[in-house]
């Protein structure tokens, strides 16, 4: 998770020191709005993973699932997924896109920033037989506010990029979400184009009120399994059935979770994926 600076300096004369790199980062700002909404506007024109906001059935007063698909992914480090098969037609690839404050791929929106993306796989390894799915850490809502609008553009921007190539999927990550501050991610993840799931730490599970503003936004949910014990999730997927089931509930496991991965298996929840280190 990159790590932003606070400044609390006392009010003193604005020296030329300080006026040109503002200048930057409001031409910096600048670009990124822009690359944005034309990437946006982009990824727009094709066709989302999933469709549509919750809906009532008309009889039971209950939501409709947020999707029809499941994914169970697998695994591969960026720099192999160009030439990754899957061992079946139900599997998917599972990368990372953005992590630690940087894409894992080359993108046009870091070269045209002037980033370094010499050595970084292309967008066209998402051009392979099989569908992927990519994880995004978020940052920018956990940003200082000196550089929060900056960063949120910026994320947005590349979000839209991947979106907008062969991938089918962004699953993005919110390492720190909680009851004080969820408002915040759905309202990102409801900003974004296209494909995208919104990925929370597992103990967002016990927040009624948090699936229910995912809902009202027909937002896609994920939780990060983390430390979850078998005997916890075993117990929750009978506890949650509601959520797991009408919600197509993700669960991205770290670490070829097998354990986990068999316990969800055996409850024909084949909606989950893995995740390796960022």
């Amino acid at each position: 998770m990159a790590i932003y600076k606070r400044y609390n300096t006392r009010r003193k004369k604005v020296s030329a020191r300080v006026v040109v790199p503002l200048v930057c980062i409001a031409i910096v700002f600048a670009l990124t709005v822009w690359l944005g909404a034309y990437l946006g506007n982009k990824a727009s024109g094709g066709e989302p993973l999933y469709t549509g906001k919750a809906t009532d059935d008309g009889e039971s007063g209950v939501l409709a699932p947020l999707s029809e698909k499941s994914i169970h992914g697998e695994y591969v480090l960026p720099d192999d997924l160009a030439e990754y098969v899957a061992p079946d037609e139900d599997t998917w690839a599972s990368t990372w896109l953005y992590a630690n404050g940087e894409a894992c791929f080359a993108t046009d929106t870091d070269a045209m920033l002037g980033r370094d993306t010499h050595g970084l796989p292309t967008l066209a390894s998402f051009d392979i037989d099989c569908g992927t799915t990519g994880l995004f850490e978020v940052t920018c809502v956990f940003a200082d506010d000196l550089v929060k609008d900056i960063i949120t553009e910026y994320e947005r921007a590349l979000i839209c990029e991947f979106l907008a190539s062969g991938l089918d999927e962004a699953v993005l990550v919110f390492e720190d979400v909680t009851e004080e501050n969820y408002k915040d991610a759905l309202d990102f993840a409801e900003n974004i184009s296209g494909a995208a799931v919104v990925c929370v730490p597992y103990e967002m599970l016990r927040s009624q009120e948090f699936f229910s503003a995912a809902a009202e936004k027909g937002l896609t949910l994920a939780l990060m399994a983390d430390g979850v014990k078998a005997a916890e999730l075993e117990s929750d997927i009978e506890t949650y059935a509601f959520y797991f089931t009408k919600y197509n509930l993700r669960i991205v496991l770290s670490n070829n979770d097998t354990e986990l991965a068999e316990i969800l298996s055996a409850n024909t929840l084949l909606n989950y994926q893995f995740k390796g280190e960022a």
